[in-house]
C-alpha cells in the first residue's frame, strides 16, 4: 500500500513533462521555451525524488542497494550522453543559427 504513492507521483509527473516538451518543441518565443524548460525541471525534480523512494519500498532487500546504484548510474550516464550530444551538435552548427536570440 505504501508503494502506491510514489507510483502515482511518478505517473503524475508525466503530464507536466508532456506539457513541458510540447512547449519546448512548439514554442515560438523565448519565454514559451523557457517556461517549458522550467516545467521540465520541476517534473525531473519530482521524478528524481519519487523513483528512489519507489525502488527502496518495492525492491527485495538483497538487491535494493544495487537497484539504487543502477538508477543513479543511469541518470549520470544520461546526463553525460546529453553533454556529448550537445558538444557534437555545437561543433556541426554554430549556436547563433540554433538560437537566434544569442546572435
Amino acid at each position: 500500500a505504501d508503494s502506491i504513492a510514489p507510483r502515482l507521483t511518478i505517473a503524475a509527473a508525466a503530464l507536466p513533462w508532456i506539457l513541458a516538451w510540447s512547449a519546448i518543441a512548439f514554442g515560438r518565443t523565448f519565454a514559451e521555451v523557457l517556461a517549458g524548460r522550467l516545467l521540465s525541471g520541476v517534473a525531473v525534480g519530482v521524478a528524481s525524488m519519487a523513483v528512489p523512494l519507489y525502488i527502496s519500498e518495492t525492491a527485495p532487500t538483497s538487491i535494493r542497494g544495487a537497484l539504487g546504484a543502477v538508477n543513479q548510474l543511469a541518470v549520470t550516464l544520461g546526463i553525460f550522453a546529453v553533454y556529448l550530444l550537445g558538444g557534437l551538435l555545437q561543433s556541426q552548427q554554430p549556436t547563433n543559427l540554433m538560437c537566434p536570440a544569442s546572435a
